[in-house]
């Protein structure tokens, strides 16, 4: 496998933008290559070089966490026989845009990285309460979506979390659904949960962006069911920004929201009238009859339907990889991408700052993509050859 890095490189911030118009390079190369944790400042690349995979690399790369802090994800015997299986036991938790990876879950566990503030107040640089936690996503605003087992429920910071998490009691801000996640997201206003059964909630405390719900705006900070989506099997979601996409069971895209406030572009197939594809070309359009919120897209590959397996949507900057399945067999792959690139983040040439129409991105053509990330004004892709 291998790692390609674009846009903006949290660990040499003051770095130039590489000239992307040229093969790009891949930053890693191994046998098998896992993203854990990935936002706007950190990451955390778990990888071996070997065909046992029981014998992993952990890297944490960024500046947000302490040397020790750091040294625990590298060494840690719990993180490491967690990436060996197939079924990862741990979930890292932070804020993409903010201050980054705050800690991570075990099936029996929560650690929290202190942060610089709190080392300086007493406390501990890791911190371990034991309670099972299922999955933990923080907001904009600093807010915590916790599941824990009959739901999710809300804290607005970081001290109403922590002392849920010491007296291990069910006191939060309210309960925001009666379900437990498959898969959720969120992005600058929006929360996006993906149930058991393929249908996809929305859930805001912002109100001033109604695009982003995907579905009408009812007063209520719970999640609520994006009706567009009601009669179709959703099998992933990826949120950033103020857009949030969806994929489903038979490889359909589906995208809503809106271009980033103050910017003056955005993504063509989010407008009123869509964007038109040619019927011979690598593209996504929308038709002009699309419904007022969530846009079916159009997805081609060489001038053929396109399956869509992965998406990913940073700071204003969308990502997809489709292949062309015919009589079992693919023949043809290709990732597009549209939004902003002033970065270099959609791994096309910064002279195009944005790209309104779904571009094909050459490094990636014919490759098999195993793992598509977008977070804030960076993009992660883990090829499988190439």
């Amino acid at each position: 496998m291998k790692l390609f890095a674009f846009g903006y490189d949290p660990s040499s911030p003051s770095s130039t933008t590489p000239d992307v118009s040229s093969p790009p390079s891949p930053l890693l190369r191994a046998a098998c290559i896992k993203i854990l944790w990935a936002s706007w400042c950190d990451s955390i690349i778990a990888h071996t070089s070997s065909s046992d995979t029981s014998q992993r690399t952990v890297e944490y790369r960024g500046r947000g966490l302490t040397s020790a802090q750091a040294m625990h994800i590298a060494n840690s015997p719990v993180i490491k026989e967690a990436v060996s299986q197939k079924e990862i036991g741990i979930e890292f938790f932070g804020s993409s845009m903010h201050e980054g990876v705050r800690g991570y879950t075990t099936p029996t566990s929560v650690i929290v990285f202190s942060s610089e503030l709190e080392i300086e107040s007493g406390d501990d640089e890791i911190q371990t309460y034991p309670m099972a936690i299922a999955l933990i996503r923080m907001d904009s605003s600093g807010g915590y979506l916790v599941s824990s087992g009959d739901g999710i429920v809300y804290f607005d910071g970081f001290a109403s979390f922590r002392g849920y998490l010491e007296a291990k009691s069910t006191t939060s801000s309210g309960k925001l659904a009666p379900f437990e996640p498959r898969e959720w997201c969120t992005n600058t206003t929006t929360a996006t949960a993906l149930d058991h059964s393929g249908k996809v909630h929305t859930a805001t405390r912002d109100p001033r962006y109604p695009k982003c719900l995907g579905r009408t705006y009812t007063n209520s900070t719970g999640f609520e069911p994006v009706e567009y989506l009601s009669e179709t099997c959703i099998i992933k979601v990826a949120s950033g920004g103020y857009m949030t996409a969806a994929v489903s069971a038979e490889g359909e895209l589906f995208l809503w929201g809106q271009a980033n406030p103050g910017d003056e572009m955005m993504v063509s197939v989010l407008g009123e009238k869509g964007a038109l594809g040619s019927s011979t070309s690598t593209a996504i359009s929308a038709d002009e009859d699309q419904d007022e919120m969530v846009k079916c897209l159009n997805v081609r590959v060489e001038g053929q339907e396109a399956f869509v397996y992965d998406v990913a949507i940073g700071h204003g900057h969308v990502l997809v990889a489709a292949e062309v399945q015919r009589d079992g067999c693919v023949t043809a792959r290709a990732v597009l991408g549209a939004g902003c690139n002033e970065n270099g983040q959609l791994g096309l040439p910064i002279s195009k700052q944005f790209v309104g129409d779904f571009e094909a991105i050459p490094a990636f053509a014919g490759l098999k993509i195993e793992k598509l990330v977008a977070k804030g004004w960076s993009t992660l892709v883990v090829t499988s050859e190439g």
